[in-house]
C-alpha cells in the first residue's frame, strides 16, 4: 500500500465514509477509491486537490510526506545538508510569532533554500 493509500483509508476510516460513498462524493466509481488504497492506481492532479480539500488537509499529509493535517513540506540541500521544514501557521515553537518565522524563513532563502516564504499551506 502506497503512502496516499494508507492516508487515504486512515482519513476514510477516522470520517466513518465507506468506499463505495467516498466514490459517489468524488464522481468516481468504487473500485477506482478501492485501487487508490490499494496503490493500484494513483489519482490525478485535479482529484488529488480534490480530495485533500475534502478532508481539510495538505497535500503533503495527504501524501505522507508530513504527520501534521495542514502543514506544508520545504526540503532542499544547503551546503551539502538535507533540510527538511514542516511549516503551519498555527503552529510555532517557543513562543515565535508568524512574522519572525516568515524572517527565518526568508533567511534561509537567502542562504540558498528555495520555496516561497509567504507560501500558505494547502
Amino acid at each position: 500500500m502506497s503512502k496516499l493509500g494508507k492516508r487515504l483509508e486512515q482519513l476514510l476510516n477516522e470520517s466513518d465514509i465507506l468506499y463505495k460513498d467516498f466514490a459517489k462524493i468524488m464522481h468516481v466509481k468504487p473500485p477506482t477509491v478501492t485501487n487508490w488504497v490499494k496503490g493500484k492506481r494513483f489519482p490525478e492532479e485535479m482529484m488529488l486537490l480534490k480530495i485533500a480539500d475534502f478532508f481539510h488537509v495538505s497535500l503533503d499529509y495527504l501524501l505522507g510526506r508530513t504527520d501534521i493535517p495542514n502543514a506544508a513540506v520545504y526540503e532542499n540541500k544547503i551546503h551539502g545538508h538535507d533540510v527538511h521544514i514542516e511549516y503551519k501557521k498555527e503552529t510555532y515553537p517557543d513562543g515565535l510569532t508568524h512574522e519572525q518565522v516568515v524572517g527565518i524563513l526568508k533567511n534561509l532563502k537567502k542562504a540558498g533554500f528555495k520555496f516561497d516564504p509567504d507560501k500558505k499551506p494547502e
